[in-house]
């Protein structure tokens, strides 16, 4: 006897069975949680890095890169996109499924730690689990385009500072609403003028200001804030990145005290954009594993800092970074002076001082000696 006869025979068992199924269907559909966009777990770590308003270019030549070439290899890695943008790094690392994410969350966060130092202004990445910093695909609810009608004048771009001002308040008064971005091109740019017959007056040639003007690099200059808009400040110019240093092993182990200097630097200002003009004096105390790098070496990464809108105190200590981490030497001594045009040209003009600053680190620093033979060869050469 087959399962159709059975049924036939007993219908009122039949009739009970597919009530009972429809009962549970109801009570399970109505159970069933329901999410607009449910949170899918993927096999993802994000990296992100910040940079206060640091430009693509530099944001690409001193973050992104480094960052890839050590997070290659990873097991199991499928895809890996970067993304420089101003201000920030970001990295999305993409795995196969069935990949042990907390395993390789550790690998990533070792390598991370492995790089060398970041700018000095640059903030520490924040490594975490899940696509865009972990709030998943679905982070953004929803997305609003913004088009212009036919006869609109102008690009979308000039309505950015409407759309902030009567859109976005509007749409953050909402219950609910976290946070909102609002995307629209390129931010408005920083314009200097400057008055001929001013320059003329202080002997300034106008090549000269293009000069200056001209080989500033692509760098960052923080932040300025007008009520809801922010606007990034940057020099505008070509950004060089760090030229190539060859090293070598200390095969002799020198261990003997060495000076290179004075070195001749330019800059500008960073606060007046005069120029900077100085010298610079390089102690190094090697030790058996310290790397030797050229001579032509220091004047280069010299040039490569100071050829930046600096500040000097600033731009020594940033010299010091540099060097011990490519010489790993012993002991770092550097001194510099300089004169600033605008002391020369603004407020006093007083055209006589100059400004004279240290850095001393390891053995320098600690032996007072080494520190007053190197300061003592020095007044010699100046």
């Amino acid at each position: 006897m087959n399962l159709t006869e059975k049924a036939l025979k007993s219908p009122i068992s039949v009739a009970v069975g597919v009530g009972l199924i429809v009962v549970l269907g109801i009570v399970s559909l109505i159970r069933l949680p329901v999410q607009l966009f449910p949170d899918i777990e993927e096999p993802v770590i994000t990296v992100f890095t910040g940079w206060r308003a640091a430009a693509p270019t530099e944001v690409e030549s001193e973050l992104l890169e480094p960052q890839e070439q050590a997070l290659r290899g990873l097991p199991g890695l499928q895809e890996i996109q970067s993304f420089a943008n101003a201000g920030g790094a970001f990295i999305n690392l993409e795995f196969a499924i069935g990949t042990d994410m907390g395993r390789t969350l550790i690998e990533v966060i070792s390598r991370m730690n492995q790089l060398p130092p970041l700018p000095r202004d640059a903030d520490a990445p924040r490594i975490s689990l899940g696509e865009n910093g972990g709030g998943g695909p679905n982070e953004t609810l929803s997305w609003f385009f913004v088009q212009l009608k036919p006869g609109t004048p102008g690009p979308v771009e000039n309505y950015r500072r409407e759309v902030e001002e009567l859109f976005r308040s509007r749409v953050e008064s909402i219950p609910g609403v976290g946070t909102i971005n609002v995307n629209a091109g390129a931010p408005d740019e920083l314009r200097i003028e400057f008055d001929p017959y001013r320059a003329a007056e202080l002997g300034v040639p106008i090549p000269a200001i293009a000069s200056v003007a001209g080989s500033a690099d692509d760098v960052s200059g923080s932040f300025a804030e007008l009520g809801r808009r922010q606007y990034t400040l940057r020099f505008a110019g070509r950004y060089r990145p760090m030229p190539s240093v060859t090293e070598f092993p200390n095969f002799s182990r020198l261990n003997e005290l060495m000076i290179v200097g004075p070195v001749k630097v330019r800059s500008a200002c960073s606060h007046h954009l005069c120029p900077i003009l100085g010298r610079i004096w390089i102690g190094i105390m090697p030790n058996e594993h310290s790397n030797l790098i050229g001579l032509s070496k220091y004047a280069r990464i010299c040039d490569w800092i100071m050829s930046r809108p600096q500040i000097q105190e600033e731009a020594v200590t940033m010299l010091a970074d540099e060097l011990q981490m490519r010489v790993k030497p012993d002991g770092l001594g550097i001194v510099m002076e300089a004169d600033h045009f605008c002391m020369h040209w603004r407020g006093v003009k007083d055209d006589e001082s100059m400004m004279t600053n240290s850095v001393m680190r390891g053995a320098f620093l600690k032996d007072a000696n080494l520190r007053r033979e190197f300061l003592s060869l020095l007044s010699k050469k100046i």
